[in-house]
């Protein structure tokens, strides 16, 4: 029990650290984040909001979703979004030691990978920002311990009904279920002995857990996908990839966000009404694949994958970026939603010193944090491998993490998408200072 006062503390500690952030620095929400946040407050009020988008990209309902509950209770100001996204964030921090104290069976572990996300100046960036990152995260980290607990054939109906929604947030949370049950076939193999014949007295009970795992996981998707289809009064798209696709493969714009795309897709969206939302994901995504069999005929794939790679996963200062955006384009909105919380003169000095003329610098320090927790999990994960410890743990944290690089380097790539993998990495990270030489774990 005491691991869970250590996990309320560090959940605390964190906590303080983005609500300080968020009260000094008045950021507002755009593009996509703004989406999210104009689409939850609509729904709070009962009123439709994009249902043709949301037709086509059913998962950006999910988050709105959460947060339109929250705000018929507390209103719907931007900082109550703010707040809502520190403690998904906090409670990250609480999993992450958590899960460090079941894997490498040492307290201090949980606590200083806790302490490098506590710390991590990106995601103080990010609890600000109305996001699906922190939820996202927090998911997925609450899935991996569950997993990691996982005795009872309920729990493994609760990961899965977890997955589901995970899914629903963001598409990669697909690559859970993958690696959840990859590392469950793992465990039947090698409690028969690599046996691959069925013999008497062989233990069933990680096939059945994978079952029970995949079927609440596949029922709990379509419930939810009904239910998207029933709140928009349309279907909704059943193909995830169409648009991803088809703009990852454009070489031009390095398979990013780009006006030209946007245009056909607006072409697209201006005629939903005529058109199925899946007609047209199976339209562009026809169309990703004709851009693509072009890329590896005339050889610029692979200089496209390796440019998406770096994009997606070369730096973590892309929240400087929305936030700098979000503070510049909206000040005045911004201070008149946190006044009375601090002082006007506090703001400003505090926006003075760190965001007008400094955008840069904080580039540069997110970036270096990254590098360093980075180069302490990957050490970490080399000790492993050569003391032969976690591999299981390392096998599905290793899944997860090709499994999201793959759909960056595959579908569009964007800055922020290797944000889901940053807890994993702090995991590692505190991995690397294990006393006793990365122990070994029954995880």
């Amino acid at each position: 029990m005491k691991k869970f006062y250590w996990a309320l503390i560090i959940f605390a500690c964190a906590f303080v650290v983005r609500l300080v952030f968020i009260l000094c620095v008045p950021i507002s929400p755009v593009s996509d984040f703004n989406l999210y946040y104009e689409m939850a407050k609509s729904m709070a009020s009962g009123a439709a909001y994009a249902q043709g988008y949301i037709a086509l990209f059913p998962h950006t309902i999910s988050f709105p979703f959460v947060l339109s509950l929250i705000f018929r209770v507390f209103g719907s100001s931007l900082i109550v979004a703010q707040i809502v996204g520190a403690i998904f964030s906090a409670l990250c921090a609480g999993l992450i030691f958590l899960i460090g104290c079941e894997v490498f069976k040492k307290k201090s572990v949980g606590i200083i990978g806790a302490a490098i996300w506590v710390l991590f100046p990106s995601q103080i960036i990010y609890s600000a920002i109305v996001c699906t990152e922190n939820p996202f995260n927090f998911i997925g980290l609450l899935t991996i311990y569950l997993f990691i607990k996982a005795s009872k054939i309920w729990q493994y109906v609760l990961i899965g009904f977890l997955v589901a929604f995970l899914s629903a947030i963001r598409p990669t949370g697909d690559a859970w279920i993958l690696a959840f049950a990859v590392i469950l076939i793992v465990k039947f193999f090698r409690e028969n002995k690599m046996r691959f014949r069925v013999k008497h007295g062989m233990t069933w009970r990680h096939i059945l857990n994978i079952g029970v795992l995949c079927v609440s996981f596949f029922i709990i998707s379509e419930l939810i996908s009904f239910s998207v289809a029933g709140y928009i009064g349309q279907p909704i798209a059943k193909t995830k990839t169409g648009w991803n696709l088809f703009i990852g493969m454009n070489v031009d714009a390095n398979g990013m966000w780009n006006t030209d795309d946007a245009k056909v897709f607006d072409d697209y969206n201006a005629g939903i009404n005529n058109i199925s939302a899946q007609s047209v994901q199976a339209d562009l995504e026809k169309q990703g694949v004709a851009r693509l069999e072009e890329n590896i005929k005339d050889g610029s794939i692979w200089g496209l994958l390796a440019n998406k790679a770096m994009i997606s996963f070369g730096q973590d200062s892309e929240s400087v970026a929305f936030a700098d955006s979000g503070f510049t384009q909206n000040w005045d909105e911004a201070v008149a939603q946190v006044q009375g919380h601090v002082s006007s003169g506090t703001i400003l000095q505090f926006v003075e010193s760190y965001f007008e003329g400094r955008s840069a610098t904080l580039i540069k320090v997110c970036s270096l944090y990254y590098y360093v927790v980075i180069i302490l999990a990957i050490t970490a994960v080399v000790l492993m491998l050569i003391r032969k410890r976690n591999r299981e743990f390392l096998l599905l944290l290793g899944i997860i993490f090709i499994s999201i690089l793959g759909s960056c380097v595959l579908l569009e790539a964007n800055a922020r998408y290797h944000v889901a993998i940053l807890p994993i990495l702090c995991i590692l990270a505190g991995g690397l200072f294990n006393n006793e030489h990365m122990a070994r774990s029954n995880s």
